[in-house]
């Protein structure tokens, strides 16, 4: 859900509301020119968490850091081979990271949407990590992977909302209750910091009725409308499931990864 949504909306990176065109299917060219079907750093970041936690699971946030340092250098899960679109936030954290070795970077000038645009592994290492899958819902993996570059109240307040949302569906089997503060299209604008990318995603996700729509309503408010559909793709895949995301989108999704 993560990744469609990211792929669909990256042509329209950076758009106002009113400057792009509507997008409702995988388009290609636009703000870095790619083809169609392409993601680019939420998806990158959100797969560097599953092979830092794969390569090691009992030191993973050390090994995620370290992941997403060769995907910033070398291009590591890149849909095109290299780093084309790194936020401040997370270049600043991980330069941090390979200067000193801390893995807990940023303050609050640090409100990038880094976090919780990658967010939806986060989920499963903690649920990995505490070994309670019911009854524990704990948020130290999710702050931990945040923290390597994201530790700001802002950002840390964005994980916590959104991991509420991931119990209630993935958990408790039910629609999250949890409520953006935009109530109608005309309000709801794709901002560049965690709140600003949270609130329009769970929008769009409480107003519509199935993946598609979701994901759709959430890219064309505009601004940072790869990371908000990022999100939104997260919250309506938790919910709706795999087999609610269109084939069509999926079937366009590159797997020649490094």
């Amino acid at each position: 859900g993560t990744i469609v949504g990211d792929a669909l909306f990256q042509p329209i990176e950076f758009a106002s509301k009113t400057a792009h065109m509507w997008i409702d299917k995988m388009v290609s060219g636009g703000t870095w020119g790619l083809p169609a079907g392409y993601y680019t750093d939420d998806s990158s970041m959100m797969l560097c968490i599953m092979q830092g936690f794969l390569d090691n699971p009992k030191h993973y946030t050390k090994s995620i850091a370290e992941a997403f340092c060769k995907w910033w250098h070398d291009g590591l899960w890149s849909s095109n081979g290299r780093c084309f679109d790194i936020g401040s936030s997370c270049s600043s954290g991980l330069s941090s990271f390979e200067r000193t070795g801390n893995l807990v970077n940023g303050g609050e000038h640090s409100r990038g949407c880094g976090g919780i645009m990658r967010f939806a592994p986060s989920w499963m290492v903690e649920y990995k990590v505490s070994g309670d899958k019911m009854a524990n819902r704990l948020l130290g993996a999710m702050l931990d992977i945040n923290n390597i570059d994201h530790y700001n109240s802002e950002c840390i307040g964005a994980v916590v909302k959104l991991a509420s949302i991931y119990n209630r569906h993935l958990l408790d089997n039910m629609r999250t209750e949890e409520k953006s503060e935009y109530k109608n299209w005309k309000e709801a604008t794709g901002g560049f910091d965690a709140h600003g990318c949270l609130e329009p995603a769970l929008w769009a996700f409480n107003t519509t009725n199935n993946f598609r729509d979701a994901v759709i309503a959430s890219g064309n408010v505009g601004g940072d409308t790869d990371s908000v559909a990022a999100v939104a793709g997260g919250i309506a895949g938790s919910y709706y499931g795999y087999d609610a995301i269109p084939t069509e989108w999926l079937c366009m999704i590159p797997y020649n990864y490094k």
